[in-house]
């Protein structure tokens, strides 16, 4: 489980950083997907696509992961009751 786990901190390193690059008033929109990326200029449409990648990519680990912890709980429980 540990290479899950630093997957899941590289995921958030690489979010955090694309963040970096952009204007603060970007993230919540990026993080809701309401982001027209097509409306902005070149460089700084590149930077927002970067963060809703990295967005993506952390959300689906972290879903990943959640659905691996609830899993392993409710097969242990089972596994305990007998």
């Amino acid at each position: 489980m540990l290479p899950r786990y630093q997957q899941e901190v590289e995921y958030s390193k690489a979010y955090t950083d694309a963040l970096k690059d952009i204007p603060s008033e970007y993230k919540d929109k990026i993080e809701s997907s309401g982001v027209d990326i097509e409306a902005l200029p070149g460089d700084l449409a590149e930077k927002i696509q970067k963060a809703i990648n990295a967005n993506e990519k952390l959300k689906s680990s972290e879903k990943q992961l959640a659905f691996k912890l609830i899993h392993k709980r409710r097969v242990g429980f089972y596994v305990g009751s007998f």
